[in-house]
């Protein structure tokens, strides 16, 4: 009997330990799983991720870029991580250049992004399609008319400007904008 006590004695707490770690590693599991699906539909109705962000930091490739765009859209001022090669900082970078009023520099990191940007990749349509947005404001800025056409052009043309067409200014979608300033 004995024996049988030193057994269980040194074989409960092994057990327990083990017990716990599978419900640790399982529950973390599944809840990174509703972490993510939560931080989907804060996105999509504009609510605060910060603390979805902080505990999984991957999720700032996905969502940092476009959060601080509108930060910045509403008056704050945002500190960027640009080094970390991604697209969405590259885009995030040409967003200071812009607010720096540095327009024709910008203009060349949007062109650049555009000419590295693999938009067969997760999220790569939704973001070529606003750097190309981006591009075609950027050349009306400059005056380059004949460009900002050229770039709406290849925005409809590329079946790119559905997935702009949630944005509105009252009654007027992009898509309305696109269309009239292709036929001005």
């Amino acid at each position: 009997m004995d024996d049988y006590k030193k057994y269980l004695s040194r074989a409960l707490p092994i057990v327990l330990l083990a017990a716990a770690m599978i419900f640790h590693f399982t529950s973390k599991k599944q809840r990174s799983g509703s972490d993510y699906l939560a931080a989907k539909v804060a996105f999509s109705q504009g609510k605060d991720m910060s603390k979805l962000l902080k505990s999984h930091p991957e999720l700032k490739g996905r969502y940092g870029a476009v959060l601080d765009q509108r930060k910045i859209a509403q008056g704050e001022k945002v500190h960027v991580n640009l080094d970390d090669g991604s697209p969405y900082a590259a885009f995030a970078k040409t967003t200071e250049t812009i607010v720096d009023g540095r327009i024709e520099e910008a203009l060349k990191e949007a062109l650049d992004l555009k000419a590295n940007l693999d938009i067969r990749e997760e999220y790569g349509k939704v973001l070529a399609a606003y750097n190309l947005m981006r591009i075609a404001s950027l050349y009306q800025e400059l005056g380059e008319f004949a460009n900002e056409k050229k770039t709406l052009k290849e925005l409809k043309d590329a079946d790119l400007a559905p997935l702009l067409s949630h944005i509105r200014d009252q009654e007027i979608s992009l898509l309305d904008y696109i269309n009239e300033r292709l036929a001005s």
